[in-house]
């Protein structure tokens, strides 16, 4: 089964809030592979953690800036769920859930920093398998506010799409985007994220999706295995 974006929640804090709450756009079926990718104006601790989700990784832009990965396999979603964190603060966030993939491995998300005022990140170098996903984020801080800032992913694709991205309009202070695309040929390769205008502090994020694994010839609608 080839791996298919079957769920989306996205949310934006322009003004200061302790809660991050992804409201669905599309509610995932039960078995799809969930992430949580989410971004604050802060080094808050995160207080509260929704049921099922299990931590994958967190970073640190300097000291004034964190993102958090979470992951979990659907099961019964549909209410939105909320993060809280220590103190409020402007702050993103994006789940993505897809079919066809494996459990994620910790091993297959990588992240990288920047702390020096510019206008792009190299994001981390991610293996992936033939048939495999890739799903890239970066945010920044510190950058114009009030000019239409935008980033941009140099991923060559296929299929490149960007289901969540917002700039710092209107005083938000925080840019964020979050791209996929796949089905991939295997391979190693590192995305260059570039903004519009220059970014304070900066951070990327990569994360491989692996295609689930066909069963072998002649076993296909059986159990796997030999009953003794």
């Amino acid at each position: 089964m080839a791996i298919a974006r079957v769920g989306l929640a996205t949310v934006q804090n322009p003004t200061s809030n302790a809660n991050i709450t992804p409201v669905w756009s599309v509610v995932p079926p039960d078995g799809a592979r969930m992430i949580a990718l989410m971004s604050a104006i802060v080094t808050a601790t995160m207080n509260v953690v929704p049921s099922g989700w299990t931590l994958a990784g967190t970073v640190d832009a300097g000291a004034n800036m964190r993102s958090w990965i979470y992951t979990k396999t659907a099961a019964g979603e549909g209410v939105d769920p909320t993060w809280t964190m220590s103190s409020s603060t402007k702050n993103g966030g994006t789940i993505l859930a897809y079919s066809g993939a494996d459990p994620i491995d910790p091993g297959d998300i990588v992240s990288a920093v920047q702390t020096t005022a510019g206008t792009s990140i190299v994001g981390p170098s991610l293996a992936l398998l033939a048939g495999g996903y890739r799903v890239d984020f970066a945010s920044g801080r510190h950058g114009t506010v009030g000019s239409p800032q935008q980033w941009s992913s140099d991923d060559p694709g296929p299929g490149l799409t960007y289901p969540n991205r917002f700039g710092s309009n209107s005083g938000t202070d925080l840019t964020y985007a979050v791209a996929e695309s796949g089905p991939k040929s295997a391979g190693t390769r590192a995305t260059t994220w570039t903004s519009t205008t220059s970014e304070g502090t900066a951070l990327a994020w990569s994360i491989g999706l692996r295609p689930t694994a066909a069963p072998p010839a002649g076993l296909t609608g059986q159990r796997w295995g030999i009953d003794i």
